[in-house]
């Protein structure tokens, strides 16, 4: 994989994040009942700066 495809994964990873930060209550309700935890969020941040990470030491 090359730095400018981490470019992309790490936009689309960004646009996530912002899809589940937009989430109104209910519908973070609504996740979390049918999944039985919060939307990954965190996990989400931490892939960006594994991705990051990565693209620093190329």
């Amino acid at each position: 994989m090359g730095e400018d495809d981490l470019v992309i994964v790490r936009s689309m990873t960004e646009e996530i994040i912002e899809d589940f930060q937009t989430f109104n209550k209910d519908v973070h309700v609504s996740y979390l009942q049918d999944t039985g935890h919060s939307p990954p969020i965190d996990r989400l941040e931490e892939l960006i700066e594994t991705f990051e990470r990565f693209i620093a030491n190329e």
